[in-house]
């Protein structure tokens, strides 16, 4: 873990998206970022806020064409960045640009007059997770006599499935899991998400409620929700521990983490600082 010297958590987040005004404008007019991960949702949705003007956004046609890379950084005391940063790869689905009239003016991102901005909410996809569940399949699993023993569960359905479609990265706790096999199975043309549904609701894959779900980097996560709570988790409860920006005690920052890191249903969320960008002060919540 970087050393931080007790004193203050700080970050530095900048934009890549290939263009470098559309860059200089994310960095200057971030304001706060929100990542939302639900067990109803199937991956997770970040939301991008800026106080900006819409202009740009229209004028370089950012509809989904080109990807959004937001780079994340711990900082030191002085500024000096973590050796290793945190990458999300985002696609950029919508926003709620406001084409109210203002006044016309051109200049430079640093020259925007405060009228000309708008709180525009940027509504983004993990990539590798997108690229993961959108991936199409089509496969016939036939064994009706039992004869060749080739008969799956619903289970081994999926993960043959997945090695099939070139999927390595997953993790499937086979806990509760439906151990009757299926004699015939055809999956018609479809993504991977819709297979899984599809084989789920045709044979249920476990015994109790599922959770499918494909984390930032792109994994696949399958498992009996009841299994997970019953053989892994003390409870179905998180702890979440409130961390300052400034620690008066040296070390303590560390200290805190470390303890979340070592502690199965206990994690860290931050009101920190995030480092001046052109003079704009921004927070990550």
């Amino acid at each position: 873990m970087p050393d931080f010297k007790g004193s203050k958590t700080q970050f530095s987040i900048s934009f890549e998206t290939g263009d470098k005004t559309v860059d200089e404008a994310f960095g200057t007019n971030f304001s706060s970022l929100r990542i939302i991960n639900s067990t109803r949702s199937i991956w997770p949705i970040f939301y991008l806020c800026f106080n900006l003007d819409n202009q740009i956004i229209i004028e370089k046609n950012m509809y989904g064409l080109d990807d959004i890379t937001c780079k994340i950084e711990f900082t030191g005391n002085a500024g000096e960045p973590a050796p290793v940063p945190i990458e999300f790869k985002l696609l950029y689905l919508e926003s709620n640009l406001d084409l109210s009239p203002k006044e016309e003016e051109n200049g430079s991102v640093d020259s925007i007059k405060e009228p000309q901005r708008r709180h525009v909410i940027m509504t983004c996809l993990s990539k590798p997770a997108y690229l993961t569940l959108t991936k199409f399949v089509n496969k016939l699993f036939e064994d009706p006599d039992g004869a060749t023993g080739a008969q799956l569960t619903p289970l081994d359905m999926i993960k043959q499935m997945l090695d099939d479609a070139g999927i390595k990265e997953y993790r499937i706790i086979d806990d509760g899991m439906n151990e009757d096999t299926v004699q015939q199975m055809i999956i018609p043309p479809m993504t991977v998400k819709s297979a899984i549904d599809y084989i789920n609701q045709n044979y249920a894959i476990f015994q109790g409620p599922m959770l499918r779900y494909v984390n930032y980097s792109g994994q696949l996560l399958l498992w009996d929700l009841k299994q997970m709570f019953d053989k892994y988790k003390d409870s179905p409860f998180i702890t979440l521990h409130k961390s300052p920006s400034h620690f008066d005690t040296p070390g303590m920052f560390n200290e805190i983490n470390q303890i979340a890191a070592e502690t199965q249903d206990e994690f860290v969320i931050y009101m920190a600082t995030v480092g001046k960008v052109k003079n704009s002060d921004v927070y990550l919540r």
